[in-house]
């Protein structure tokens, strides 16, 4: 009991309590199963590859490289659960030079709902060490009484990235 009371004022004093977020979806890439390489990226120049390497922050990580010409873009291969209306936080180490961003798409049964078309719009990135960068997004449905339940996430790097990603978690903040 008291591990658990240390813990929780440990959270608060970092600005958020336990019961804040739920954890929905989590990856060390110690393999690419729950990512792949979006189609459209074909059309722009070979739109750059991903590996998992070693030399993570905890492990293996994921080296993704774009030449001057080339946006890769890669999704979550399965949809995540998640509500409408709801925040989610999404949270990864990186390290190299770079810009990213990321589209989150609400899915029901039948179809794909583009929620916020660009997040970071090309959040730059220069650093030897790792850095947490995160997003916060709100699920809003830009087409009301399209109802979802799920998401799915995709990440774009830009032009002349060299990219070691690793620890990547997306949390929904509960009301």
């Amino acid at each position: 009991m008291k591990k658990l009371l240390l813990l929780a004022a440990a959270l608060c004093s970092a600005g958020m309590s336990a019961a804040e977020e739920k954890n929905l979806f989590e990856d060390k890439f110690e393999d690419t199963e729950k990512w792949f390489k979006n189609p459209a990226c074909e059309k722009s120049d070979g739109g750059g590859r991903f590996e998992i390497v070693e030399n993570g922050k905890s492990g293996k990580c994921l080296k993704i490289v774009t030449n001057d010409k080339q946006t890769f873009m890669f999704n979550t291969s399965q949809p995540i659960p998640a509500k409408p209306d709801s925040t989610i936080r999404i949270s990864f180490y990186v390290k190299g030079h770079g810009s990213v961003s990321i589209s989150p798409m609400g899915r029901t049964t039948d179809k794909t709902i583009y929620l916020n078309e660009l997040v970071g719009e090309g959040e730059k990135i220069s650093t030897t060490d790792w850095k947490e960068i995160s997003f916060i997004i709100p699920l809003k449905d830009p087409n009301e009484g399209v109802k979802f339940d799920k998401i799915m996430l995709r990440m774009n790097l830009f032009p002349g990235s060299e990219l070691l990603i690793d620890d990547f978690r997306i949390t929904e903040k509960q009301p």
